[in-house]
């Protein structure tokens, strides 16, 4: 069998941290929010997501919930999500 000359960088490599990661945020089944895995109440969520902005050029956000959260909880969140992302310094 022949090697292949073809080298892939791992995750940790160099070129892994030179790409800004899209801040994460996670809605739980009751309505808990998570910003990149710290728990975050509606009230500070449009803070917290304009802080993580600040370090993501492409001012994007993955957002995932459970299958079993009321549709309100996504909006709310939405709704801050664009807040923050409008009103960004």
């Amino acid at each position: 069998m022949k090697s292949s000359n073809t080298h892939i960088a791992p995750l940790g490599g160099p070129y892994h941290h030179s790409l800004p990661r899209k801040p994460s945020l996670v809605l739980g089944r009751e309505g808990k929010v998570f910003v990149n895995t710290q728990k975050v109440g509606l009230d500070l969520l449009k803070d917290r997501i304009q802080e993580a902005l600040v370090k993501n050029e492409r001012k994007a956000v993955h957002v995932r919930g459970d299958k079993e959260m009321p549709y309100k909880y996504f909006v709310q969140v939405m709704d801050k999500t664009r807040q923050a992302n409008q009103y960004r310094a």
